[in-house]
């Protein structure tokens, strides 16, 4: 897992294989660069000094827990983390 600080002093801890993208405005996406299987869809939050908004929740997601003292924890599901594909498009397991 990574841990990431974001605005307005939230953390962020997601898996190693996902790509974390920010802005100043609050904006907050999650992403997989290879696992896509040909639907791309982000986990994008907007953060504010007291709350956190899901905008998407993409399919790669099985928890996302948000405490109180400011820590979002993104678990990704089993799926995700099993299948990997492959270059000529066969999908395999690790």
């Amino acid at each position: 897992m990574k841990t990431e600080t974001l605005l307005f002093d939230w953390k962020i801890e997601f898996p190693e294989e996902l790509s974390l993208l920010t802005n100043e405005e609050g904006l907050v996406v999650l992403l997989s660069p290879t696992q896509t299987y040909g639907d791309f869809q982000p986990l994008v939050l907007e953060l504010t000094d007291s709350e956190v908004r899901c905008i998407t929740k993409p399919y790669f997601l099985q928890e996302l827990e948000i405490s109180v003292d400011k820590v979002i924890t993104v678990t990704a599901s089993g799926f995700f983390h099993s299948v990997r594909g492959n270059i000529d498009g066969a999908v395999g397991t690790e």
